[in-house]
């Protein structure tokens, strides 16, 4: 089956040349699903010359038009997640909650940021009621909310989807000690790794998520590695990464790909085995 703009019949190709976009827009109304596909595949390529356009299309008279524009303007959401979450992980400096936001959006593409800012609104009020001064108030604190963490090695996608985690109280510990760090910054608390278990430390001591949230002395320096928020957040992605290709989601594995490497194309696949590196197809 013909692909992208080639997909267009030549007369039609032939017509769109130079291409305009607002011509290029209508033949998404067409009732030959090929030449709407090439066209939206056009449409996405040169996104930047779309302005108000889709917004427009959107009031149009035509079903199929108004479906079609809903799906170019649900893939221009994508892609803008994408280079979102590819500017975060590149970022010297993240806001890790938003970070995070935009990591569940990468797997629940349906949900909004709204939606999720109400959660983590919700989730500090409900902190609130709970002394949180010292590092063992913090996990007081969380334990009394019911939060439990699971290991970096759970490979539960709802595990490291912020929404989810705040909804069920349950998600990787990296991510709650993240968390705890943006949450209390006048504590100057740190994310560190001991024994192959995420804490976060304060001063001289460590609170362990893992452990039911276990408050115990700082081990020694050479015992331990910290970790910031920026690789805090690459590992939570490839973890997710990981969680997809357990799944065998091979949409999620080609978004998120995307979304880790900053490329908009198959390109990041090109080091995996069939079926998920489009070019070992082509050979087999």
């Amino acid at each position: 089956m013909p692909s992208s703009a080639s997909s267009l019949s030549k007369n039609k190709m032939a017509e769109l040349t130079p291409i305009d976009i607002r011509r290029l827009a209508s033949l998404l109304d067409d009732p030959d699903e090929v030449v709407a596909i090439g066209a939206m595949a056009e449409l996405l390529n040169r996104e930047g010359e779309l302005g108000e356009l889709p917004a427009e299309l959107q009031e149009s008279t035509s079903p199929l038009m108004r479906r079609r524009v809903h799906q170019l303007q649900s893939a221009l959401t994508m892609i803008r997640r994408r280079r979102r979450i590819s500017a975060l992980l590149r970022s010297d400096k993240v806001d890790f909650l938003d970070a995070l936001v935009q990591i569940h959006l990468q797997w629940f593409d349906n949900d909004s940021e709204v939606s999720l800012y109400k959660k983590i609104g919700g989730f500090c009020q409900e902190l609130k009621h709970h002394s949180c001064g010292t590092l063992e108030e913090i996990g007081d604190a969380f334990a009394a909310c019911g939060v439990t963490a699971t290991p970096v090695t759970t490979l539960k996608a709802e595990q490291l989807c912020l929404g989810v985690m705040l909804d069920e109280k349950c998600g990787i510990s990296p991510l709650w000690c993240g968390m705890i760090c943006e949450l209390y910054p006048t504590l100057k608390l740190k994310t560190l790794r001991h024994q192959g278990r995420f804490a976060v430390a304060a001063e001289d001591f460590i609170l362990i998520p893992e452990n039911n949230w276990e408050l115990s002395p700082l081990p020694g320096k050479k015992e331990i590695e910290f970790w910031e928020p920026q690789a805090l957040l690459r590992l939570a992605v490839m973890t997710l990464f990981s969680a997809a290709v357990n799944s065998d989601s091979f949409r999620y594995i080609l978004t998120i790909a995307q979304a880790f490497t900053g490329k908009e194309t198959a390109e990041p696949l090109g080091t995996l085995p069939y079926p998920y590196n489009p070019e070992l197809e082509e050979l087999s």
